[in-house]
């Protein structure tokens, strides 16, 4: 793109030979830049594809947060259930009534 065409040495022929080559270079320019905007928009739309994705996996580990502390509160209530039970088992006596005679 940088030849500069001397209107005055060169006869009409060849300012048509130039004009083109001039053009042919400017379709393959034009064709590099639908390339690259194709990739910028698919590189844009997978960016906000990731946006999104990021945001459902966020809402689902605020959810799964709450899961855990319900999960831990239950456990918690449990532990404390099988102490009691223990407590219990633990006062609680067993009398045998006594062997009876033989007759």
């Amino acid at each position: 793109m940088a030849d500069i065409i001397d209107f005055h040495k060169n006869p009409v022929t060849n300012i048509k030979k130039d004009l083109k080559k001039k053009e042919k270079e400017l379709t393959r320019v034009k064709e590099e830049l639908a390339f690259f905007k194709r990739i910028y928009s698919a590189t844009a739309s997978t960016g906000d594809l990731l946006k999104l994705q990021l945001a459902d996996l966020e809402s689902s580990i605020t959810i799964l947060q709450g899961h855990l502390g319900l999960v831990q509160q239950n456990l918690k209530n449990l532990k404390a259930k099988l102490a009691d039970l223990d407590n219990a088992k633990s006062q609680i006596h067993i009398i045998t009534p006594p062997d009876k005679p033989k007759k």
